[in-house]
């Protein structure tokens, strides 16, 4: 899926809020989409509780035949109660008389960001600017995905459902079966760097180099990452005293060339064990570390 924040004119430095405010229109074919007036916006206050508003939320993109492409065609973004696009949301600013609000997040290759959002009058567009942009972009609402009968969008749209309820109320079961069973689900929960531990060495690679999890979720059982999804995998989580949780996995799979001290028959595992552990945040949980070995 495509985010069109990731197409914005890049900045390096954040401008004050006035500047942000005073982009040109972005063209005359976007005039007629009405706002509301600037002049009721007033001063800025931060949210107590740090969610993009409701009607902010769907997916918008350039022109409706791009709605939900999975080509590298024209511009979209799914904005949800906890990100836009890959971007996960650290704090938001708004109005008491004015829908817009301005959103600070955490992108994965660029730190953290702050992206100005405002609704038309009748909800159907919104426009969307990052800090330092020299304009802004005006997306339309695109339809629910059933009805552009795009089945991966669909099963998509529920685990996103089911993963910000489970940060919502702390549940990380319900959490870790979405990002489990939803690689679109995975990306926007990655930290902004993945630290890789081997018995060889340790380090860290930036969240858009990350491969896909060893494993995956997989008709209520957890199976190697692999591409043939063949192999089953034991796997059970604990929580960390920071918040966090621990995800220790092994495979239940014998391969008959493998080493004989990477086999414990008698608890059925076999291979080397891994894990993955999950960092608390402000608002929900990222994957912060796979390791591997023993």
């Amino acid at each position: 899926m495509i985010d069109c924040i990731a197409r914005l004119a890049p900045t390096a430095l954040l401008v004050s809020i006035a500047v942000l405010w005073a982009s040109p229109p972005v063209s005359l074919a976007q005039s007629a989409v009405q706002f509301e007036d600037p002049a009721m916006k007033g001063s800025l206050t931060a949210f107590d509780y740090p969610t993009i508003p409701p009607e902010y939320h769907g997916t918008w993109a350039d022109r409706s035949a791009n709605c939900y492409a999975t080509s590298d065609r024209g511009r979209q973004v799914t904005v949800s109660a906890s990100a836009i696009g890959f971007d996960r949301l650290l704090k938001v600013e708004g109005y008491s008389d004015h829908p817009a609000v301005l959103v600070t997040a955490q992108s994965a290759e660029e730190g953290v960001i702050r992206v100005f959002l405002d609704i038309s009058l009748d909800r159907s567009h919104i426009e969307i600017r990052r800090a330092g942009a020299d304009a802004a972009e005006v997306l339309l609402r695109c339809p629910p995905p059933s009805a552009v009968a795009d089945p991966a969008s669909i099963a998509d749209d529920g685990w996103l459902s089911q993963a910000e309820g489970a940060c919502q109320s702390g549940e990380f079961g319900l959490f870790l079966e979405a990002f489990m069973s939803s690689e679109f689900i995975e990306r926007r929960y990655l930290a902004p760097r993945i630290r890789i531990v081997t018995p060889a060495k340790a380090t860290s690679v930036p969240a858009h180099q990350y491969r896909p999890v060893p494993i995956r979720s997989l008709d209520y059982s957890y199976v190697l990452n692999d591409g043939s999804f063949a192999q089953k995998v034991r796997a059970e989580f604990t929580a960390l005293p920071d918040g966090g949780y621990r995800l220790d996995w092994r495979r239940t799979s014998h391969d008959p060339s493998e080493d004989a001290d990477e086999v414990d028959q008698a608890a059925g595992l076999y291979g080397p064990p891994g894990w993955l552990i999950f960092e608390r945040t402000a608002t929900c949980w990222q994957l912060a570390e796979d390791g591997t070995g023993f």
